[in-house]
Protein backbone atom coordinates (compact mmCIF):
# COMPACT_ATOMS: atom_id res chain seq x y z
CA UNK A 1 0.00 0.00 0.00
CA UNK A 2 1.64 3.52 -1.30
CA UNK A 3 0.60 6.44 0.36
CA UNK A 4 0.15 9.81 -0.89
CA UNK A 5 -1.18 13.46 -0.46
CA UNK A 6 -1.82 14.29 -4.20
CA UNK A 7 -6.15 14.59 -4.80
CA UNK A 8 -7.56 11.53 -3.89
CA UNK A 9 -4.94 8.83 -3.75
CA UNK A 10 -4.39 9.24 -0.50
CA UNK A 11 -4.33 5.03 -0.63
CA UNK A 12 -3.46 3.45 -3.16
CA UNK A 13 -2.16 -0.26 -4.52
CA UNK A 14 0.48 1.62 -6.86
CA UNK A 15 3.44 4.27 -6.49
CA UNK A 16 3.08 5.31 -10.32
CA UNK A 17 0.82 8.11 -12.17
CA UNK A 18 -1.61 7.71 -14.76
CA UNK A 19 1.30 8.43 -16.83
CA UNK A 20 3.29 5.20 -15.56
CA UNK A 21 6.53 6.75 -13.63
CA UNK A 22 6.43 7.49 -10.03
CA UNK A 23 3.69 9.44 -8.69
CA UNK A 24 5.63 12.31 -6.70
CA UNK A 25 4.97 16.07 -6.26
CA UNK A 26 8.59 16.55 -8.47
CA UNK A 27 7.03 14.50 -11.27
CA UNK A 28 3.93 15.90 -10.96
CA UNK A 29 4.63 19.95 -11.23
CA UNK A 30 7.81 19.67 -13.65
CA UNK A 31 7.85 16.39 -16.08
CA UNK A 32 4.45 14.58 -15.68
CA UNK A 33 3.14 14.44 -19.40
CA UNK A 34 -0.50 14.92 -18.28
CA UNK A 35 -0.27 17.18 -15.48
CA UNK A 36 2.90 19.53 -14.97
CA UNK A 37 3.23 22.95 -14.58
CA UNK A 38 4.54 25.34 -16.70
CA UNK A 39 7.60 27.20 -15.36
CA UNK A 40 7.49 24.28 -13.00
CA UNK A 41 8.01 24.18 -9.11
CA UNK A 42 10.04 27.91 -8.98
CA UNK A 43 6.43 29.55 -10.81
CA UNK A 44 4.29 27.70 -8.62
CA UNK A 45 6.01 28.81 -5.42
CA UNK A 46 4.37 32.25 -6.70
CA UNK A 47 0.83 31.26 -5.91
CA UNK A 48 -0.46 33.41 -8.64
CA UNK A 49 -3.46 33.28 -10.21
CA UNK A 50 -2.65 30.48 -13.18
CA UNK A 51 -0.75 28.93 -10.00
CA UNK A 52 -4.12 28.47 -7.76
CA UNK A 53 -6.02 26.91 -11.05
CA UNK A 54 -3.51 24.56 -11.48
CA UNK A 55 -3.77 23.68 -7.90
CA UNK A 56 -7.36 23.10 -8.01
CA UNK A 57 -7.16 21.32 -11.00
CA UNK A 58 -5.21 18.49 -9.51
CA UNK A 59 -8.39 17.39 -7.45
CA UNK A 60 -8.92 13.95 -8.43
CA UNK A 61 -5.32 12.80 -9.87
Amino acid sequence: MYHSRIGNQICSTSPNSECGETQTMDHIVSSCPLYHFPGGLPRLHLADEEAVLWLEGLNGI
